[in-house]
C-alpha cells in the first residue's frame, strides 16, 4: 500500500510540475506583459529544468537573452550568458561553455 501511495505522489508532483511549467512558458511568450514578468517567468522556468530538461532551459535562454538585451539590464545579460554556460557545461560542452562565461564582459 505504501509504495502505491508514493507511486502517486510521485506521479501529483510530476504533473504539477508539468502544469506550473506550461504555465511559465505562456508567461513569457506573452508580449502583452511587462518585460520584468516575463524575465521573472523565464528564471523560474530555468530554475524548475536546467538539471532534469537542460536542452528546454537552453531553448527558453534564447527569449531571456533577447529580453535582457531589450531592456538593457546588464545584470539580466549576465546571468542569461552564465546560465547559459552553466548548462552547456553540465552537457560536457565546455568550451562553448567558457565562450559564454566571457561574453558579459
Amino acid at each position: 500500500m505504501k509504495i502505491c501511495l508514493n507511486i502517486l505522489l510521485i506521479f501529483f508532483a510530476q504533473l504539477c510540475i508539468a502544469q506550473s511549467n506550461s504555465t511559465l512558458q505562456k508567461t513569457w511568450q506573452n508580449a502583452t506583459l511587462k518585460d520584468s514578468v516575463r524575465l521573472d517567468a523565464l528564471e523560474k522556468y530555468y530554475d524548475h529544468t536546467n538539471q532534469a530538461q537542460p536542452d528546454s532551459a537552453l531553448q527558453s535562454l534564447k527569449y531571456y537573452l533577447t529580453l535582457a538585451q531589450k531592456t538593457k539590464n546588464p545584470q539580466k545579460l549576465f546571468e542569461a550568458h552564465k546560465r547559459k554556460g552553466n548548462i552547456l557545461r553540465l552537457k560536457g560542452e565546455i568550451d562553448l561553455a567558457l565562450e559564454e562565461y566571457k561574453k558579459p564582459k
